[in-house]
């Protein structure tokens, strides 16, 4: 996890430095050469992710709740080999489904990342049980709609926020993508105002996992452009002229 944190902090320095075209400024120079002294994720000889340094050292608590080692995937923006994501799906399946509210929250979010809604909807399906039962407490969700680890926190009611909003709409391969993680609880429905990089707001509805109304806008001049809409196998190219909204044909997103 330490060296996602610092391959991110460390490419955004980059980055903006280019942006601003201050790409020979020392300290981005010396970010550019430490990003190449950064390990990639490793995967071990079981096929997952290695969660520590040594390979093939046995587990106290397999299925433990924390997911950190997987950041890169989620909520990492980088653009992963197939090899490493297929090592991620193995190191889900191996934690399992069962953890507390914030956890699930992560959970889902991953698959929603790794375009896997029917894990999304076992992890929904989880988050929104309830929490009191006859034989005590678990996690799901208390009467007040409080997320239980148990007890309360408040990082699974956010989290699961964000967990939604990547199965609707995800924008770091370079392309704004529309429900790529179409859970069957989520079958039908209408958002307002989500956003995609870099600063689209983006009004949509659907039904039946189809999308029926689609409009773009443009939240800063910096997102005037073209930029191509994909939903499943089909994209267009819209062009975002200004920062008016623009109402986005989706006869050809739906084939």
């Amino acid at each position: 996890m330490d060296r996602w944190l610092l391959r991110e902090v460390l490419e955004s320095l980059v980055a903006k430095a280019q942006l601003l075209g201050r790409a020979d400024d020392d300290v981005a120079a010396r970010a550019a050469a430490a990003l190449e002294r950064i390990p990639e994720p490793r995967i071990g000889t079981d096929g997952r992710i290695l969660e520590w340094h040594l390979d093939g050292v046995g587990e106290v608590e397999p299925t433990h709740r924390h997911v950190s080692h997987l950041g890169f995937e989620y909520p990492g923006a980088q653009h992963l080999a197939p090899e490493l994501s297929e090592a991620v799906v193995r190191s889900m399946e191996a934690r399992g489904d069962e953890a507390t509210g914030w956890s699930l929250a992560w959970k889902t979010s991953l698959w929603a990342r790794l375009h896997r809604p029917d894990k999304v909807q076992d992890l929904l399906q989880l988050f929104l049980r309830p929490a009191e039962t006859a034989d005590g407490e678990r996690s799901g969700l208390y009467p007040n709609l409080f997320s239980a680890h148990p007890p309360f926190q408040i990082d699974g009611n956010i989290g699961i926020v964000a967990a939604i909003a990547e199965c609707l709409v995800q924008s770091h391969r370079g392309e704004i993508e529309l429900l790529p993680a179409p859970a069957p609880i989520l079958s039908t429905g209408s958002v307002r105002g989500l956003r995609a990089r870099p600063g689209i707001e983006v009004d949509m509805a659907w039904e039946n996992g189809t999308l029926t109304a689609l409009s773009l806008r443009a939240v800063g001049p910096g997102a005037v452009g073209m930029h191509r809409v994909r939903c499943g196998e089909h994209s267009v190219e819209v062009e975002l002229t200004d920062q008016r909204a623009v109402r986005v044909e989706v006869a050809a997103l739906r084939g």
